[in-house]
């Protein structure tokens, strides 16, 4: 009589459904940095996008980026879609190719900030004067209805 043995599995950080991550998930994840606005008419390449291209979840992809350390080629992927990112809105909003309002909000994802120094001055240069006027012996207009 044969006797079964019980194999020991690995046990996993997550518990759950298996990961859906695979060689295919990053082909079609570079293929899509490659073909964004040709294939799926994005006009920049983003982490939304590449969510409906492959039929995952942003929450997914940044636990395979940030917290997966056996998943390197995922962060170069990222970061490269990234990248990609900053570069073709910087262009297409250089010349007017995309609305500035929607190209200054994604930059500043990147470290670009719209700067406004105001400062105030008085005459010449000069401070600021002001003025205290004190007022004492007013009535009041109004009678108490009491």
């Amino acid at each position: 009589m044969a006797t079964k043995k019980k194999a020991l599995k690995k046990k996993s950080k997550y518990t759950g459904r298996p990961t859906s991550y695979s060689q295919t998930i990053v082909n079609q994840a570079l293929k899509y940095l490659d073909d964004y606005q040709t294939e799926h008419q994005h006009p920049f390449p983003s982490l939304v996008g590449l969510c409906k291209v492959l039929g995952r979840g942003k929450t997914t992809f940044y636990r395979w980026w940030k917290e997966d350390k056996d998943k390197p080629e995922w962060g170069d992927i990222m970061e490269t879609l990234n990248e990609i990112q900053e570069l073709v809105l910087l262009n297409k909003s250089s010349i007017g190719a995309l609305h500035p309002t929607i190209a200054a909000l994604i930059l500043g994802r990147h470290g670009y900030h719209k700067k406004v120094d105001n400062e105030l001055s008085g005459p010449g240069g000069g401070p600021i004067q002001s003025k205290t006027l004190m007022v004492t012996g007013v009535e009041s207009k109004h009678k108490d209805s009491k």
